[in-house]
């Protein structure tokens, strides 16, 4: 979620962060090597579909990244989110779609934190390269194809002796460790780039990608909706993931789908359980807590904790009609 950037700090809901401004942001302050891409195609940032209807938790906006990443890629991403909030006044979330060849590896980190901050989704249908991927790891949700990376290396060598030389990439490598680490990404990731001679390219398989957690759901952010999810429903996060795999069980998994047909199957399979496997209530009983939220709990701001309590409330009611209701045996008695 983003608000009211200027040129050094934008602020949350509830906290101010530093952003971009050359005195004060930490990764700034490094001189970081490029990827080795070529710089003379600067990347174009565009906004490519606006706020639709603010939400509380920010509104989405479509937002293109394009061509070779430069010092000054960062700024522009901020100019074009500032005027969006500045239009709609309502902070946004950014959804990313990147390509790349690479680039600046100090501006890519800088992208991507700013992602990370904001819980951006990104995507791409290629190419990623090189630090494009610093850039797509900072999505808290991330579908990328066409990912090729190597080792990073100096754009321009300025080490006096072997001695420097090392130093100097040691404090390289440190760094780009600690910027993976922060963005919940394997150690795997930074093992094979450095494996790969800056002159060649590595392209990741699906596989591959979604092992090294490049591609699917930040870990933390997994565990954030996870549990808001949970919470509707009156559940623990166990619990959830128990009845979703339930689900998954019945309906079939994603990947194992071969034909548009088996996809279109599925998801109507998911619809038709979920809200009865979630609630853990038969589809009469079901539909019954739609209408009956919709009458009783419309009045209590959504996805507010009263309207989720007012469902709660409500779904026990309903759940315990049948138990309460006494029966004509005994009734006669």
């Amino acid at each position: 979620m983003l608000m009211g950037i200027d040129l050094c700090f934008f602020k949350g809901f509830d906290v101010a962060m530093r952003l971009f401004c050359p005195a004060l942001a930490g990764l700034l302050l490094l001189n970081l090597p490029a990827l080795g891409a070529p710089l003379d195609q600067p990347a174009q940032v565009r906004l490519t579909k606006p706020c639709d209807r603010p939400a509380p938790g920010g509104c989405i906006v479509h937002v293109s990244l394009e061509g070779t990443i430069t010092p000054e890629t960062p700024g522009k991403l901020v100019a074009v989110l500032n005027e969006e909030m500045r239009r709609i006044n309502a902070p946004v979330v950014p959804y990313l779609h990147i390509a790349s060849p690479g680039g600046d590896v100090n501006a890519a980190m800088q992208i991507g934190d700013l992602l990370r901050k904001t819980t951006a989704t990104v995507v791409s249908n290629g190419p990623c390269h090189s630090a494009c991927v610093f850039v797509a790891v900072g999505g808290v949700e991330r579908n990328l194809s066409g990912i090729g990376i190597h080792r990073p290396f100096f754009a321009q060598t300025q080490a006096k002796n072997f001695l420097d030389a090392d130093q100097r990439y040691k404090k390289m490598i440190g760094t780009v460790r600690a910027y993976l680490n922060e963005m919940n990404i394997s150690d795997d990731l930074l093992r094979i780039m450095i494996g790969v001679p800056p002159g060649e390219m590595q392209l990741l398989s699906p596989i591959d990608a979604k092992r090294m957690g490049i591609n699917g759901i930040d870990p933390a952010w997994d565990e954030y909706m996870t549990a808001r999810e949970a919470r509707t429903y009156g559940l623990t996060s166990a619990e959830l993931r128990k009845r979703l795999a339930a689900i998954e069980t019945q309906c079939g998994r994603e990947d194992m789908m071969r034909s548009l047909a088996e996809v279109q199957k599925r998801q109507e399979c998911r619809t038709k359980l979920r809200e009865r496997i979630l609630w853990d209530m038969s589809e009469d009983k079901v539909a019954r807590l739609a209408m009956m939220s919709d009458q009783i709990c419309r009045e209590k701001p959504s996805e507010s904790d009263a309207n989720r309590d007012c469902r709660l409330t409500l779904a026990e009611r309903i759940r315990n009609e049948g138990e309460n209701r006494p029966t004509a045996q005994s009734s006669a008695r």
